[in-house]
């Protein structure tokens, strides 16, 4: 075991805390997940403010988010975290170092440094003895692994000489153990102890994650929380902003439950970025997790509470927000199923494959599948219209503009663009459903009940033109450009 026993030099966590200041008050419950979102947000120079302020259990979270890649440990990104704490003081430095778990120290410095003794220094030819560093006791010396950009050597022999200047027993023991240890196995017993840590922020493996993209049964949640059988008009805005807008006008919630609401969100977006395979440390991966898990929750919360803003702070109130995701993946989900069973109908290419890929929430190969298969079928708007359905983040288009499907009046423009597409697919393939479905449907989606046959045949027409381009579909076009023309006359 490593001789890693410092000074108790933190204060009690009481007088640490009454001694932040005042900006920084929020620090002393912040959960690690909000810390490592911010200094990822803020400049080098507030994050030096900051760093001296966190416990020794912030700052080890803070390394089980940042000094990972694909499950394997960086040296040189922990490396980074010591620089900063350097400029700092090389006492903080050394301290922080020292609070990491005996695994992290071995794991980090093993990979980068490497000890011999004198007598096996004189074996060596000159040109490699010239690059070991002798240690004060004149008995053993150490180098930097080779192949190590030159800033990182110079930080290297700065970490060992303040190290030695503050406990020499606890440097040697480190290098020893170093020197010592089997390659990669500390990192292998710290990767365990870090994957239970970070499970609890909501980073899980992804097959574990996939429960987000599960269906939950609507009618259950619909019943505990349905409040009132008024219609409610659907409106446009962000839902959520209401709900927020809300509280925060009648004081709905105290600071420690926008705390608790603030670290549900974050958990569900951690989720949303394990069953995605995104890095904890990609920082635009996890902003876009978070505006998609913000964009679900305020879908769910629309639809549970009929648009009223009272209900649906009760319901954020009560409810897990991975709860609340899953009633918003499974209101997308639900609307999918026609487009995939028109598909089915018109036996498009591939859509057995297609079928496989969506039980198996494989949005990505979804997407790809879209471009390859379809575009000689579909316009490339009717491609992104697909591919904006199909995708663990639905998008709809208003006014020539893309947005996310954050509240139910998107939605239920998004399902209303789909059944149009849907239904002028049957007409396409010469499908036996009522063309006067057809004709509401399209109605329905132009907000006009009195339009007439002419219209949705030019309507029909401009589909023919834009989107579709083999030679069977044509045909069967123009064969109901024909009827369509010919019960025109006859009126």
């Amino acid at each position: 075991m490593l001789d890693n026993h410092p000074p108790p030099s933190q204060q009690p966590q009481a007088i640490r805390d009454a001694q932040l200041p005042h900006e920084w008050h929020w620090l002393a419950s912040a959960h690690p997940a909000v810390i490592y979102r911010y200094l990822h947000a803020k400049s080098p120079e507030l994050s030096l403010q900051l760093l001296p302020l966190l416990t020794d259990e912030q700052f080890v979270r803070l390394i089980d988010y940042d000094v990972w890649h694909k499950d394997r440990l960086s040296p040189l990104a922990a490396i980074g975290w010591l620089k900063l704490y350097s400029q700092i003081s090389n006492v903080e430095m050394i301290r922080r170092f020292r609070s990491l778990d005996e695994e992290y120290q071995l794991a980090i410095i093993a990979p980068l440094l490497t000890l011999t003794s004198v007598e096996e220094l004189e074996k060596l030819p000159v040109s490699e003895q010239d690059c070991y560093v002798n240690l004060p006791c004149q008995e053993l010396c150490y180098r930097i692994t080779a192949g190590q950009r030159k800033d990182v050597q110079e930080f290297l022999h700065a970490f060992i000489d303040a190290a030695l200047e503050q406990d020499i027993g606890y440097t040697y023991s480190l290098l020893q153990h170093a020197h010592f240890s089997v390659p990669n196995e500390q990192e292998a017993l710290i990767a365990q102890f870090r994957s239970a840590r970070i499970a609890e922020d909501g980073y899980c493996s992804a097959t574990d994650a996939a429960v987000l993209f599960r269906a939950v049964e609507l009618e259950e949640y619909l019943q505990k929380w349905h409040k009132t059988d008024t219609p409610q008009t659907w409106q446009r805005d962000d839902f959520f902003d209401h709900v927020v807008s809300y509280c925060q006008t009648y004081e709905v919630f105290s600071a420690d439950k926008w705390q608790d609401i603030q670290i549900k969100m974050i958990m569900c977006a951690n989720t949303l970025c394990a069953a995605t395979h995104a890095e904890i440390n990609d920082a635009a991966a996890a902003r876009q997790s978070l505006e998609q898990a913000r964009a679900m929750l305020a879908l769910a919360l629309d639809y549970l509470s009929t648009g009223v803003p009272k209900h649906a702070a009760e319901i954020l109130a009560q409810e897990q927000a991975l709860t609340l995701y899953r009633i918003g993946i499974t209101l997308c989900l639900r609307l999918q199923q026609p487009m995939l069973a028109t598909m089915h109908k018109c036996a498009l290419p591939k859509i057995d494959k297609f079928t496989r890929l969506h039980a198996m929430r494989k949005w990505q190969a979804l997407a790809e599948l879209i471009d390859i298969e379809y575009l000689d079928l579909l316009d490339i708007a009717q491609v992104e219209l697909l591919k904006a359905t199909f995708s663990y983040a639905p998008m709809v288009v208003i006014a020539g503009k893309e947005e996310k499907v954050h509240c139910m009046f998107n939605y239920q423009q998004l399902l209303a663009q789909t059944t149009v597409l849907a239904d002028t697919m049957l007409l396409a393939y010469g499908q036996d459903k009522p063309r006067g479905k057809v004709y509401a449907s399209i109605r329905k989606h132009w907000g006009d009940s009195d339009i007439d046959v002419a219209q949705i045949e030019a309507y029909l027409t401009q589909q023919r033109q834009k989107f579709y381009r083999s030679f069977s579909i044509q045909n069967t076009l123009d064969s109901l450009h024909r009827e369509i023309t010919v019960a025109m006359v006859n009126r």
